[in-house]
């Protein structure tokens, strides 16, 4: 693998996905799960093709930031919300997308997570700091 080229594996539905993406894209759907559960549900629908089931008004509210602009999810995002969604007894929750059928499968993931963690990590410290510079 070359050193910019970005990990792959296989999701739970069977398709691959970029792992850097598919954590970030889990981790911000689960916050919106959680504060604006409304918007969550309306791209659930739209990823498990349920789009003409809703009030367009909701779609078109969520075009160029959860949606793409056209009101659609890319096939990879749709694979990975669908990999990553489960009913359990207190409602909806997201789990890790992908199968991990090997320990070299988990690493990868372990991997990623922790680049992604210090990634955030240092845009947060960014941030504040931006914040506390004077004007």
């Amino acid at each position: 693998m070359e050193r910019d080229e970005r990990p792959t594996l296989v999701l739970k539905n069977g398709s691959r996905a970029d792992v850097r993406h598919a954590l970030l894209l889990v981790a911000g759907l689960a916050a919106e799960l959680r504060h604006d559960p409304v918007s969550f549900h309306t791209v659930l629908a739209v990823a498990q093709g349920r789009a003409g089931e809703l009030d367009s008004k909701s779609i078109d509210a969520l075009k160029g930031t959860l949606l793409r602009p056209d009101g659609t999810l890319s096939a990879e995002d749709r694979d990975i919300l669908l990999s990553s969604y489960h009913m359990v007894g207190d409602g909806p929750v997201l789990l890790n997308p992908f199968q991990l059928a090997s320990t070299q499968d988990r690493l990868v993931v372990e991997r990623v997570e922790r680049q992604v963690a210090v990634h955030g990590a240092r845009q947060t410290v960014c941030s504040a700091q931006a914040r506390t510079r004077p004007g």
